[in-house]
């Protein structure tokens, strides 16, 4: 009889937290679609949307084409792209020679072409973990 009474206790707490965990369940579900109707856009809005400005563009930017400081700003935004261009180029030719290094199993090689590709441009993230297993072969950690 008492292991029948003991059943039914468990029972009834399993139950208990079983109806507690589906109140907090449905909890949660009311606050995310509270949460989205402030945060989500209707769209359907901008369908009849009107700007109050005329459309110009088709017309170019409005820049003092005289000003020298633009004139300075613009060549000096040609050359940084024409040298990261060379550099990624270079950085590409170094990449590809430390893997044939690696290859090889020249890791010192290896390890000095990727450095030197890192040197050159610093954002070619794949270089990193080249480096990285380069060294890692020759214990330099």
């Amino acid at each position: 009889m008492a292991d029948l009474k003991d059943r039914t206790h468990d029972y009834k707490e399993k139950k208990q937290k079983k109806i507690l965990r589906r109140a907090k369940w449905e909890n949660w579900k009311k606050t995310q679609e509270m949460f989205y109707k402030k945060s989500s856009t209707n769209y359907h809005k901008w369908d009849v949307f009107e700007s109050s400005e005329s459309e110009h563009s088709d017309d170019e930017p409005i820049v003092p084409k005289d000003n020298p400081t633009f004139q300075a700003m613009e060549q000096d935004i040609k050359e940084r792209g024409f040298r990261r261009k060379r550099d990624k180029k270079q950085a590409t030719i170094l990449k590809n020679r430390g893997n044939d290094m690696m290859k090889r199993g020249l890791y010192k090689t290896a390890n000095q072409c990727y450095s030197e590709g890192l040197e050159l441009c610093r954002d070619f993230f794949v270089m990193y973990t080249n480096r990285a297993l380069a060294r890692i072969k020759i214990c330099m950690y």
